[in-house]
């Protein structure tokens, strides 16, 4: 069980780090102020909202046009992944879920070529 959660760790990272790379040619640890700016954004919707709300906002604005939104939700589902699991069930979410959100916007975006 262990291995299986590190493994879709690891594959939650590399789809982050693809997005930002190659599709809004940037990178998960540059230090950017937009990016600083939407990391505290997504932090703090994630402490006063909760993860589903915070998670239900960006999908309800996502709509596959403004790359602001895919930006949030790519930020939102790597500051996610980085919390452990006791947390994650306790927000009734699960790295299952990260993954298939991730999935989901990529393709609201039409980057499904990248999966």
């Amino acid at each position: 069980m262990i291995y299986q959660r590190d493994w879709l760790m690891r594959q939650i990272e590399a789809m982050v780090s693809a997005i930002l790379r190659f599709l809004l040619h940037t990178s998960a640890a540059e230090e950017t102020t937009e990016a600083q700016t939407l990391q505290e954004q997504i932090q703090e919707a994630i402490r006063s909202q909760g993860l589903c709300r915070t998670e239900d906002r960006i999908l309800e604005n996502a709509d596959g046009d403004d790359p602001v939104w895919l930006k949030r939700a790519v930020y939102f589902y790597s500051e996610i992944n980085k919390l452990p699991d006791a947390e994650l069930e306790a927000n009734n979410f699960s790295r299952e879920e990260i993954h298939s959100g991730l999935i989901e916007i990529i393709r609201q975006y039409g980057f499904d070529g990248i999966l």
